[in-house]
């Protein structure tokens, strides 16, 4: 087991390094990952803080999925998503529009219209 763990803490290690990257899409991907290694404890503690603030970041540098699923893990944690309503509902506007089926459920419990 401690082989396992050491190669958790590996893949956590480089997930750490390319949130820094200059590359939006690959600091945007890394940082959705780094939120369900949080969420799950995979080479660290799980941590929903952590877990929220990485889907954040992911979600404001505009990758889809982080955007599909912010609003479902916020609500879930009974947390208030921290950015404007107009944001949140664009995010999920564009996830929608790219075949989401979270994001759709989000946003109609948002905004009927």
């Amino acid at each position: 087991m401690e082989a396992e763990r050491d190669t958790q803490q590996l893949v956590l290690e480089n997930l750490l390094r390319d949130t820094k990257s200059s590359t939006i899409a690959t600091s945007g991907k890394a940082y959705f990952q780094l939120s369900i290694a949080y969420s799950m404890g995979y080479g660290t503690e799980v941590n929903t803080s952590s877990m929220l603030d990485a889907v954040l970041k992911s979600a404001q540098k505009g990758y889809l999925p982080a955007q599909a699923v912010i609003t479902a893990w916020y609500q879930g944690l009974g947390k208030r998503i921290p950015v404007s309503k107009d944001a949140e509902l664009d995010w999920l506007f564009e996830a929608t529009a790219w075949g989401s089926f979270t994001a759709s459920a989000c946003l109609r419990r948002l905004d009927s219209d």
